[in-house]
C-alpha cells in the first residue's frame, strides 16, 4: 500500500488544481464529506438515533485543516446530527478557503462560537480537531498548546470521542514524531492514503484508529511527476496475500522460500 510523506501530500495539493483542473475547494469538499461519513458510520450508537441530545463539536483553526472541519460540520448537519463549531484564531487572518467555508456555514445557521466561549461540553459526544494539518513541523506553541490542554481536560471529564483531521495536531506527517502537547485520539481521518507518520511511533499510538477517506482523484498520477522520491509503501493484507500461500503443516522449512529482514 502506498503511503504519503508530508512532502508528497503538499505536492498533491499543488499539482491537482494546476494539472487536473480540480480546484482545491473541491478537494476540501471531498475531505470534509469523508470526515462526516466516517463519523456517522462509527458513531451511530453515540449520536444521531442513539443519543439525540448529544452533538459533534468541530474545533477549527483558521487554515485549510480548519476549513475541512467546517465542511464536515455542514455535512453532519445534513445527516441530521447536532453540530457546533468552535473557532481557534482570528478569522480575519484565515486562509481564503477557510473564509469561504466559514461564510457558507454561517449562512445555514450552524452554531459558531470562539473556542473559549464554548461551555456546553457535557452535551458533546464527539470532538473533531482541525487545528493543523500535514504541514506541521517543530513544536506546538501557545495559544495552541493551551487549546489542546483544555480539550484534554474536558475529555477526561466527559469522555467524548476525539477525532483528528488528516493527522493529530502536533504530529510530523513523515517521521511520526509528536509535540509534547499532542493528544491521544480515538480516530483519525486521513485523505488519499495513510501518512507515513501515522505508521511510525509515537504518531501511530496517538492517532488511534486511522480511516482513509478518498480525495476524489487518482493522486498517484500526480506523484509520477514529482521531483523527489515518492515510492514509499507499507505491507497490507492485499499485498501479503499475493506473496504468501497456503502451506502444508507437514512441509519442511526449506521448501517454503526465504525471508529477508
Amino acid at each position: 500500500m502506498h503511503v504519503l510523506t508530508r512532502e508528497a501530500s503538499q505536492y498533491i495539493d499543488e499539482y491537482v488544481p494546476s494539472h487536473f483542473y480540480i480546484p482545491l475547494a473541491l478537494l476540501m469538499e471531498n475531505a470534509g464529506r469523508g470526515i462526516a461519513d466516517a463519523i456517522f458510520q462509527a458513531e451511530q450508537q453515540c449520536i444521531g438515533e442513539g443519543r439525540l441530545d448529544k452533538r459533534v463539536l468541530c474545533i477549527c483553526g483558521v487554515g485549510n485543516n480548519g476549513g475541512d472541519g467546517l465542511v464536515a460540520a455542514r455535512h453532519l448537519k445534513e445527516l441530521g446530527i447536532p453540530v457546533s463549531i468552535a473557532i481557534v484564531g482570528d478569522t480575519k487572518r484565515g486562509s481564503a478557503l477557510f473564509k469561504q467555508q466559514l461564510d457558507i456555514v454561517r449562512s445555514i445557521n450552524i452554531d459558531i462560537v470562539d473556542f473559549y466561549d464554548f461551555d456546553d461540553w457535557s452535551q458533546v459526544a464527539v470532538v473533531v480537531e482541525g487545528l493543523m494539518g500535514t504541514g506541521f513541523t517543530g513544536s506546538i506553541r501557545e495559544p495552541m498548546a493551551d487549546v489542546l490542554h483544555r480539550i484534554d481536560v474536558e475529555k477526561t471529564q466527559y469522555d467524548f470521542d476525539l477525532w483528528a483531521i488528516d493527522v493529530p495536531a502536533g504530529t510530523d506527517a513523515t517521521t511520526g514524531q509528536v509535540s509534547p502537547h499532542t493528544l491521544a485520539y480515538d480516530y483519525c481521518v486521513t485523505f488519499g492514503a495513510i501518512k507515513e507518520g501515522l505508521l511510525l511511533y509515537p504518531g501511530k499510538e496517538m492517532a488511534g484508529t486511522v480511516i482513509v477517506a478518498p480525495l476524489g482523484i487518482d493522486w498517484r498520477i500526480a506523484l509520477d511527476n514529482a521531483p523527489f522520491d515518492t515510492q514509499h509503501f507499507t505491507l497490507d493484507r492485499e499485498l501479503v496475500e499475493t506473496i504468501l500461500h497456503d502451506r502444508s503443516p507437514l512441509a519442511h522449512k526449506g521448501v517454503n522460500g526465504s525471508t529477508l529482514i
